[in-house]
């Protein structure tokens, strides 16, 4: 079989089948602590066949790169104008940090994926900010994702900086009228809910997993959070190996009623939990069941409801 053969061969693969295959490769893109790619794009260049198929299949189309050809943000489109109803959601890879997204895609997302930490691009410098175009006017919760292992002390003093100024826009544009004169200003997005998802079963000796939760918590687009979801909070250490990076004031945030604990240890809620102050608080969960968790007197409550 020559390679045209080769190729008519793909090419009249039943669409059903086709199907399956995308469903296979799309289950394969998400890997530890949640984290997806967008390996099963490369399907797209099989050939046309398969190409159509991608296309018009509705499953592919709820999770996209921030950063996508025109000819794929309109397919996304297409599936955010027929399934209406859909949650979309946007991963923010470490080579699209520094780019424009794509508007359309953008302008659709209400969930969007980022890493906890990563080595620093030295390229961009420590604080570069992403293009001022990336605006997610639509955006609800974000989901974050645990970093690559640290190695080496170096790696770990350079995880706290001001990352989001370049990974998440964290500004949104809003519309005013004064005397009939329309203007536009800027407001920092009320985030209300976020989840922290860690490798199950990986202990980081260089990374301290409660107080990496607390600095994303501290920025000031989440001081109006509500629900907090933390999945695989295991064993960590302190995030540059100093005992003094773990001693800062009492994060306290007014607004969080619900907390959500899934397969974590009970030395890192403790101390998650001793390092924080939630007045508002109403709900917590601990593997799925409702439990009393809460600190009083400097000392960690922690019994089932039910």
């Amino acid at each position: 079989m020559d390679y045209l053969q080769a190729m008519d061969s793909w090419n009249n693969v039943a669409c059903e089948i086709v199907r399956l295959i995308y469903n296979e490769v799309l289950n394969t893109c998400e890997g530890r602590a949640g984290r997806r790619s967008s390996t099963w794009m490369v399907m797209l260049r099989v050939c046309q066949n398969w190409r159509a198929v991608g296309l018009w299949y509705p499953r592919l189309w709820i999770h996209t790169p921030s950063v996508v050809p025109k000819s794929l943000e309109e397919a996304f489109l297409y599936h955010c104008e027929k399934f209406p109803k859909d949650v979309r959601e946007m991963w923010i890879s470490k080579r699209d940090e520094y780019s424009p997204m794509s508007k359309g895609v953008a302008s659709k997302v209400s969930i969007v994926h980022i890493q906890m930490w990563r080595n620093p691009d030295r390229s961009h410098g420590v604080y570069a900010s992403a293009p001022t175009t990336n605006l997610l006017p639509n955006l609800d919760h974000v989901a974050f994702h645990a970093g690559p292992p640290v190695k080496h002390t170096e790696q770990a003093r350079n995880l706290r900086y001001a990352r989001e100024l370049y990974h998440l826009p964290i500004f949104r544009k809003v519309e005013s009228v004064t005397n009939g004169v329309k203007t536009e200003g800027w407001e920092i997005h009320r985030i209300k809910s976020s989840s922290f998802t860690f490798d199950a079963g990986r202990t980081e000796r260089m990374v301290h997993y409660p107080c990496m939760i607390i600095w994303w918590l501290a920025q000031k687009c989440y001081e109006d959070m509500e629900r907090i979801v933390i999945k695989n909070m295991g064993p960590s250490g302190a995030l540059t190996g100093r005992d003094d990076e773990l001693v800062f004031p009492i994060l306290t945030m007014r607004k969080v009623n619900c907390i959500e604990f899934s397969n974590c240890s009970r030395a890192a809620l403790n101390s998650f939990m001793l390092r924080t102050d939630f007045p508002a608080l109403q709900q917590t969960h601990w593997n799925g069941s409702p439990y009393e968790i809460r600190v009083e007197n400097a000392l960690l409550i922690f019994r089932p409801l039910t």
